[in-house]
């Protein structure tokens, strides 16, 4: 982690962002366990970094951690509760804000079964409707609009979660930000390419 350190403080965003990318390569080569012990704590000091470009990097890093690990559960759960404990349950707004980008790469790219994201994730994403900063509520209004209600599973009007969802969403509607409320209404499109590159990353997994 001296290495992380180091580039930091010299400005190399390009090492920090290349190196996200080197270890989503590198990530079939280690089992689950070697992947929260050596893998986990550097993805979640990139997703910490000052650098927007070196943070999307690492959010697909994250969220590849995510898939690589869920065929242990017992990891899984204790990997989701520290990203929620670092990000979401965070004193600073920005991170919070990265925990509900999060969860948009983790229904977008199915890295979760859909049961284990609803009890796992999804109560820490809905308490972040309730944030005093608008740039947080912006990033759960376009999370629930855009991908968790375009998810088949919870825009079933018969799941238990389906409800919860919408008085969230009705409530980002008449948000005091005109900013939210716009994310909360319309759904945001992802271009052609972001969808191929989503379903060629589900697919090599």
């Amino acid at each position: 982690y001296s290495v992380l350190r180091k580039s930091a403080s010299r400005g190399r965003k390009w090492f920090r962002d290349e190196l996200a990318r080197q270890l989503m390569s590198a990530m079939p080569l280690y089992s689950p366990s070697d992947t929260c012990v050596h893998l986990t704590p550097i993805g979640i000091a990139l997703m910490l970094d000052n650098v927007a470009a070196v943070r999307e990097s690492a959010l697909n890093l994250v969220t590849e951690l995510v898939k690589h690990v869920s065929v242990e559960i017992s990891l899984l759960r204790g990997l989701l509760a520290e990203l929620a404990e670092q990000f979401a349950h965070s004193a600073r707004w920005n991170r919070r804000q990265t925990f509900a980008l999060l969860c948009s790469k983790l229904i977008y790219c199915r890295a979760l079964v859909d049961d284990m994201f609803a009890r796992d994730v999804l109560p820490h994403l809905l308490d972040l409707s309730w944030d005093p900063v608008p740039n947080v509520r912006l990033a759960v209004a376009r999370t629930v609009n855009s991908d968790i209600m375009n998810n088949q599973y919870f825009c079933n009007e018969q799941n238990p979660h389906h409800e919860v969802l919408m008085q969230a969403l009705r409530r980002l509607q008449n948000d005091k930000d005109r900013d939210v409320r716009y994310f909360a209404v319309y759904k945001t499109i992802r271009s052609e390419e972001e969808e191929v590159d989503g379903r060629m990353k589900f697919s090599s997994t």
